[in-house]
């Protein structure tokens, strides 16, 4: 284990380098994300004036909420498709092919690095924001923050995977664009991204919590909210884990069969 970070923790390290030295491109990100989600209180507050709960969420729960979307989506960006489908397209992929390393692991450690920079700046960002505008006495139990913390790592996890399956779809098609356009699409609605998935019909609900996107937004939010405890949130965790492990094996044997079919377009 230890022969394996020596070995992979330099890709991390070098992400980190490239995102603090293109501080322009990552403020701008921050920002970005940072737009929508001063939209998103705009439109919610507007809502709970009519209201006091919503769906069974008061006004300091969707603020919260909101905030949790909005630093996962930091932490958990989608570079690990696009850099896959940019080296497919250039045929770089040529050279990350002939290395004797894990691409997974690679991909996996570059992505750690991302998630480092970037997570650090929308922390304090929604730290500060969430400070501001409700209280967050009543949501910091120690153990429900543990619990969050262990979630979080296991959602980073579940979203890197499924990034890195889409990223190698792109081994199929010589224009990613559509691919990871559609995964970002799908997993945005399923994972509670854009909506808390109890705002949907029961019917879709159900369907969306048998699927693995939901371990992405939706059960770090539960737990943090405090809407899921005990046993129930250690099922919960227990389910991303499912998810890593069945999503890990996955992208091996899937990577295995795309290197077969893969057709250089540049070099």
């Amino acid at each position: 284990m230890i022969r394996f970070f020596r070995k992979y923790k330099g890709f991390a390290g070098c992400t980190i380098s490239t995102r603090l030295n293109y501080r322009g491109a990552l403020l701008m990100n921050i920002v970005n994300a940072s737009v929508s989600l001063v939209a998103s209180l705009f439109l919610w507050n507007v809502l709970f004036q009519e209201q006091s709960v919503i769906s069974g969420y008061t006004r300091d729960d969707m603020i919260v909420y909101l905030m949790i979307v909005f630093l996962m989506q930091s932490i958990l960006g989608n570079g690990t498709e696009w850099e896959i489908a940019g080296s497919v397209l250039e045929g770089s992929i040529i050279m990350d092919l002939i290395k004797p390393i894990s691409f997974q692991s690679r991909c996996l450690f570059q992505t750690i690095g991302s998630a480092a920079a970037e997570g650090a700046v929308a922390a304090f960002v929604t730290g500060t924001a969430a400070v501001c505008l409700c209280d967050l006495g009543k949501y910091l139990a120690p153990e429900r923050f543990f619990l969050f913390a262990v979630s979080i790592l296991m959602a980073f996890f579940v979203k890197f995977c499924i990034s890195y399956l889409a990223g190698l779809c792109c081994f199929f098609t010589s224009n990613g664009y559509g691919v990871i356009y559609m995964r970002q699409v799908i997993t945005d609605i399923f994972s509670g991204a854009l909506l808390p998935l109890s705002f949907y019909p029961e019917w879709f609900e159900k369907i969306a919590k048998v699927l693995p996107f939901q371990s992405i937004m939706y059960t770090p939010t539960q737990i943090f909210l405090g809407r899921t405890e005990g046993a129930q949130a250690v099922n919960m965790l227990l389910l991303q884990l499912v998810w890593v492990i069945v999503l890990w094996v996955f992208g091996y044997f899937f990577f295995r069969f795309a290197i077969r079919r893969v057709t250089i377009q540049g070099g």
